[in-house]
C-alpha cells in the first residue's frame, strides 16, 4: 500500500499507476477509496476503460449491485465503437459474485486473446473465482500454473 500510494504521488497522471494504486485499494477492502479514485479519473475521461472496471468492481464489493451493472452497460456501449477487453467485464460480475456471466467473459477473452488474461493466477480482482473448477481449467488453458 505505502508504495503504491508513493508512486501515485510521484506520478498521479499516469494511467497505469491510477489503475494500481485501484488495485491495491481494493485488495486492501478499501473499496471507498478506489471509487473515488475511479470517479475522478471518469470525470475526465468518461471512456477510460480502466477507471471503468475499478469502480465497477469497486461498487459491486461495496453492495452497490445497480452501479456495477451501470459500469457492465458503459462498456457495452464503449464496445459499439472501440475495443473492450472482457477480462474488464469479467472483473465486475467476479465482484458481483456472478461466476456464470464472468466465465462467459473469460471465455469471451480467451477467444479474443486479450493481453489481461495473463493476470488470472495473481489478480486479487479474481479471487471470489479461485474455488470454482473452471478457475483452474482457465489457468491449465493458458498454461499458468495452479
Amino acid at each position: 500500500m505505502e508504495q503504491a500510494r508513493k508512486t501515485y504521488d510521484l506520478e498521479p497522471n499516469h494511467p497505469t499507476v491510477r489503475s494500481f494504486l485501484g488495485v491495491v485499494y481494493i485488495a486492501n477492502g478499501m473499496n471507498t477509496e478506489a471509487i473515488a479514485l475511479g470517479e475522478k479519473e471518469l470525470q475526465n475521461e468518461q471512456t477510460n476503460q480502466d477507471a471503468l472496471y475499478l469502480t465497477g468492481y469497486a461498487y459491486a464489493k461495496s453492495g452497490r449491485r445497480h452501479e456495477a451493472e451501470e459500469a457492465i452497460k458503459r462498456f457495452r456501449d464503449i464496445a459499439k465503437t472501440h475495443y473492450v477487453m472482457s477480462y474488464y467485464i469479467a472483473r465486475i460480475y467476479a465482484g458481483l459474485g456472478d461466476k456464470e456471466k464472468a466465465f462467459i467473459e473469460l471465455e469471451k477473452a480467451f477467444a479474443e486473446r486479450d493481453w489481461e488474461l495473463h493476470r488470472l493466477k495473481v489478480d486479487p480482482l479474481m479471487d471470489p473465482l479461485r474455488d470454482d473448477p473452471r478457475y483452474k481449467e482457465m489457468l491449465k488453458r493458458l498454461n499458468l500454473p495452479e
